[in-house]
């Protein structure tokens, strides 16, 4: 917590253990949860249920009879996302309690199985299922799969096969506060090339915005372009050639806080997939011999001093005073908090909005003395990050309160 902060809403103090498994895997990593309601087994420990679960798990089933429409791996895996996905994003907008998703898929997962011995729609869905589902659940996952019966296409063995190859390029917005990582994925034989991407917002939490599925990653990056917009025209993907530029990928929030309630069918379709997708990422580089990622705290920053000491002397230079130090140094401690270095200096308009929720939650006397600070605050680092003017004043008029 910064100097100043009463406590973040929804943020929370994270430490990084090392690189090799993401903050968002190591989340998966615990044993899968026991068997669902849907079975006949009995839970050897204590659960966390929604009592949306049932609900949900039935309407999967239920339309699982549309993935039988899907004509290889690829087909199959989308169908499967969007299937869970839509599950999902009626749960967050009904505003249903107790959503610990990883425990509804663990559910999924057993029941699938149960109705695959009459179902095809069923069997299918566990394919699926075991393409997407994070590390956590993908050994009980293949488990289930190994228990079907031979039959169907040939191509359907390969759907839980799907891996990365390592190779990942990189854009980033004029902002410095969203990033579009795009890696390439095939099945063992070669078949289905496609790209996934990691489209991440770092404005406040690190968190998935629009990722997706794409044939190649020209299409990817058309599409990160149209949907960031002008702050991106001029983007253009490069081969990712250092460890450091997939950073955002170690600190990508999806599963841990949980969601915020806006979530788009985008976010939803790739809530399990996008923590799987970056295991197979990791894995596959780290079959390379490629290094992994810095191993960095976000929220252990002591950086905050000397950020304040620049802004206070750009301060004095513009206005000839100077601010109060102590409440320069309480700003500049919040700001640091929970962002990457490479978005230090970001004042996109949704990362300024966020931040002046927080300096409403900032103990009284401070936010008082910040507000009217605040709009040059976002100035001078707009001009640090080398934005363009109309840009810059862009951010300081959604700085103001």
């Amino acid at each position: 917590m910064s100097p100043v902060s009463r406590g973040r809403k929804g943020k929370k103090n994270k430490q990084q253990k090392g690189p090799t498994l993401p903050k968002a895997v190591r989340h998966f990593a615990a044993p899968s949860a026991p068997q669902p309601n849907f079975s006949t087994g009995s839970r050897k420990l204590p659960v966390v249920r929604g009592e949306w679960f049932d609900e949900a798990t039935r309407t999967v089933l239920d339309q699982a009879h549309t993935l039988l429409t899907a004509q290889n791996p690829l087909e199959l895996e989308q169908a499967t996302a969007e299937l869970t996905g839509a599950a999902l994003h009626t749960v967050i907008h009904d505003g249903q309690s107790g959503l610990k998703f990883e425990n509804w898929l663990s559910e999924l997962i057993d029941a699938a199985a149960v109705e695959a011995e009459a179902s095809e729609g069923a069997s299918r869905l566990l394919y699926g299922l075991a393409a997407i589902v994070p590390s956590k659940l993908l050994t009980k996952a293949m488990r289930k799969v190994s228990q079907l019966p031979e039959g169907g296409p040939s191509w359907l063995r390969l759907t839980p096969a799907i891996e990365a190859n390592g190779d990942v390029w990189r854009m980033r917005d004029i902002y410095r506060s969203r990033v579009a990582l795009i890696a390439d994925f095939r099945y063992p034989d070669g078949s289905a090339p496609s790209v996934f991407l990691f489209d991440i917002d770092m404005s406040a939490e690190i968190r998935f915005a629009e990722p997706g599925v794409f044939e190649d990653v020209n299409q990817a990056a058309d599409s990160w372009r149209a949907r960031v917009g002008e702050t991106a025209t001029d983007a253009q993907p490069r081969l990712v050639d250092s460890p450091t530029d997939l950073l955002p990928l170690m600190h990508v929030d999806a599963g841990e806080i949980g969601p915020i309630g806006d979530e788009t069918r985008a976010q939803t379709d790739n809530w399990f997939r996008g923590l799987r997708r970056i295991q197979d990422v990791l894995t596959a580089r780290e079959e390379r011999g490629l290094p992994d990622p810095p191993s960095i705290g976000l929220y252990e920053s002591d950086g905050y001093e000397a950020l304040a000491k620049e802004f206070i002397r750009w301060y004095a230079e513009r206005h000839g005073a100077e601010p109060v130090r102590e409440v320069v140094v309480g700003l500049a401690a919040e700001w640091l908090e929970g962002i990457l270095p490479d978005a230090v200096h970001s004042v996109s308009p949704r990362r300024v909005a966020y931040y002046q929720e927080l300096i409403d939650d900032f103990r009284p006397d401070f936010t008082a003395a910040v507000k009217p600070l605040f709009p040059e605050w976002v100035r001078w680092n707009g001009e640090q990050a080398g934005l363009p003017q109309h840009l810059i004043d862009r951010a300081v008029a959604e700085a103001a309160f």
